[in-house]
């Protein structure tokens, strides 16, 4: 239990590390920019410079938003793939054998969805639910799912 309370400190260290890189960024290419404008509209006040400068500006700022939810978006998924180890550490063997069997007949959304019933499951814990009973019933609704799709694919043809 300490190596993982370890782990997931790591991890939260990293994805600090990460945003605080990513805030330098963002405040570097917002100073490039702030250069970029005032020397352009200095050499060149014309119409064409005007919107050359807006096109810069929509352009980095562009940039600047993708690669921050980028970041986010990893930072997001590496902490729930350490969450996810470390509920499987604290589940019973048989529950996390049970979780395994499911996640290997699955595909696809049904992984997903055995992996955020994992990270949900304690605050489902008023449920009468053994964790066997909650993946059974999750790889029927992943199977229903899967049917549904293929129904709908057959009848577009």
């Amino acid at each position: 239990m300490v190596v993982m309370t370890a782990m997931v400190v790591a991890v939260m260290m990293v994805m600090m590390i990460m945003m605080m890189v990513v805030v330098v960024v963002v405040v570097a290419v917002m100073v490039a920019v702030v250069v970029v404008v005032v020397v352009t509209s200095v050499m060149m006040s014309t119409v064409v410079a005007t919107w050359t400068v807006m096109v810069v500006v929509v352009a980095v700022v562009v940039v600047v938003v993708v690669m921050m939810m980028m970041t986010m978006m990893v930072a997001m998924v590496v902490v729930a793939m350490v969450v996810v180890v470390v509920r499987m550490k604290m589940m019973s063997a048989r529950a996390a054998a049970t979780v395994m069997m499911v996640r290997t007949h699955v595909h696809g959304r049904g992984k997903l969805l055995v992996d955020v019933v994992v990270l949900l499951y304690p605050s489902f814990v008023l449920l009468p639910l053994s964790y066997e009973r909650l993946f059974l019933v999750v790889s029927q609704g992943v199977r229903l799912l899967d049917l549904a799709g293929c129904t709908q694919r057959l009848q577009a043809r």
